[in-house]
C-alpha cells in the first residue's frame, strides 16, 4: 500500500516522517519493509530527491525514517 501527502506551501521548520507498522486483521506480515521518497521544490530547478528506506519488525512499531529542514 502506497500512501502520499503534498504540501505545496509547506511553512519553514523542520518535519518528522515516521512510519507505522499497521495490521487490522492481527496477523500481518513478519516484519514490514519499505521506503519513504521525499520530493523537495518538485517541479522546480532546484528540486531534491531523497529515498529513506525502513525496516518495521513487528505489528505496532514505528519508526522515524527523517527529519526534513524546509526554508
Amino acid at each position: 500500500m502506497s500512501e502520499s501527502f503534498t504540501a505545496p506551501e509547506a511553512r519553514k521548520g523542520t518535519y518528522a516522517i515516521e512510519v507505522n507498522y499497521y495490521a487490522s486483521s492481527g496477523g500481518g506480515m513478519k516484519e514490514a519493509r519499505g521506503e519513504v521518497l521525499v520530493v523537495l521544490h518538485e517541479g522546480r530547478e532546484n528540486e531534491e530527491q531523497h529515498v529513506f528506506n525502513y525496516v518495521l519488525p513487528k505489528v505496532g512499531d514505528t519508526v522515524r525514517v527523517a527529519e526534513i529542514g524546509v526554508q
